[in-house]
Formats: C-alpha cells, structure tokens, sequence
C-alpha cells in the first residue's frame, strides 16, 4: 500500500519495473488511481 499516488505512479512508472515487464513479456496494464475525497474516506 502506498501513502498517496505520487508514490504509486512512481512505483509502477519505474524504469526497472517497465524492464521487468518487458523482459517478462507482460503487458503494462492501464492503471486507475483514484484520489481520496475526504480525509479517511475512500
């Protein structure tokens, strides 16, 4: 789990996770963040 969506974006848009993907063949997924409305709701 990640504490905000910087984080996540940054995570999933890293160079080596790309590489993993690539070398593993997989196709990058489209990824959703949703942001928080409200303080502890989701």
């Amino acid at each position: 789990m990640w504490t905000s969506t910087a984080d996540a974006r940054r995570f999933f848009g890293s160079p080596r996770l790309v590489q993993i993907r690539k070398d593993a063949g997989v196709k990058s997924p489209e990824f959703i963040y949703l942001e928080q409305v409200e303080a502890g709701t989701l």
